[in-house]
């Protein structure tokens, strides 16, 4: 990847990152790991609870086949506790997401 391509990608998880946490969320960046998930954003709930999100950014709005299944597999082996999102650029450059 070059060095405008990563920091295109890093600032657009920067803006998702913002947005999670206007909504409430403290949001980890895993910034250079290649994990299936660019951030993970949690807060607790009025129940009690704790709502985590993972994240998997995409500038190009394309979340390969085996990235959507790696989200699912861990949304599966945390027995649904957790969820997924896909967070791509839509139209005029404004996040958009996808429930995986």
């Amino acid at each position: 990847m070059s060095s405008k391509n990563y920091a295109k990608g890093a600032a657009f998880e920067y803006r998702v990152k913002e947005h999670f946490e206007k909504l409430g969320y403290d949001v980890t960046r895993s910034s250079g790991s290649h994990s299936v998930k660019d951030l993970v954003a949690f807060k607790g709930t009025a129940d009690g609870k704790i709502d985590v999100v993972l994240i998997q950014c995409k500038t190009n709005g394309r979340l390969p086949p085996d990235e959507r299944q790696a989200l699912k597999d861990i949304v599966a082996k945390h027995n649904f506790m957790v969820r997924a999102v896909h967070a791509y650029k839509g139209d005029g450059g404004h996040a958009e997401f996808e429930k995986i």
